[in-house]
This record gives C-alpha cells, sequence and structure tokens, in this order.
C-alpha cells in the first residue's frame, strides 16, 4: 500500500489530485496548475508516521486520530506561557 500525497483546495479542504509518493513531481506540477487558474491549494505530504501506520493496516479514522493527537502535542508544546514543559521553557 502506497501512501498519497493530496493536493487539496484550502478554502473547501477539498482533494483536488492525488499520487503515490513516488510520482511526487506530478503533484506538484498539478498544484501549479490550480495555482494557474487562481485556485489556492496546499500540498499534504504523509509524515513517516502516518506512512507506517498504513503500513500496518490503520484505518483512516485511525491516521486521522494519530495527526489530531499530534497537533494537539505540538500545541501543548508551544501554550508553554504558564508552566512550560521540560524541553519548553517558561516564557515571559
Amino acid at each position: 500500500m502506497s501512501s498519497l500525497i493530496k493536493v487539496i483546495e484550502i478554502q473547501e479542504s477539498q482533494v483536488l489530485f492525488s499520487c503515490p509518493i513516488e510520482e511526487s513531481e506530478k503533484a506538484f506540477l498539478k498544484a501549479r496548475e490550480f495555482e494557474d487558474m487562481g485556485i489556492e491549494v496546499k500540498i499534504e505530504y504523509p509524515s513517516s508516521s502516518e506512512t507506517l501506520l498504513k503500513a500496518l493496516g490503520a484505518s483512516e479514522e485511525e491516521i486521522d486520530l494519530l495527526k489530531k493527537e499530534i497537533v494537539n502535542e505540538i500545541d501543548s508544546h508551544n501554550d508553554n506561557s504558564l508552566y512550560g514543559c521540560t524541553v519548553c521553557p517558561v516564557t515571559k
């Protein structure tokens, strides 16, 4: 099972194009085409953890849960104004 690179329309979060990682150049060319048409897009490249989960047979729901947990973990380090953490000291 190959992980996919997705070209996503920003406002509606609609996937406009996807292709396997091995064909990443196609995604970048397609994104440029959409931008030339005036459509704002972003390219979503699967993380190594997402690729591993797919290889292990995880469902899309499980992968979405992992993505949310990663974002929450990062946010908890960014919001260190009160307590900080062992890696991120309190900012004043």
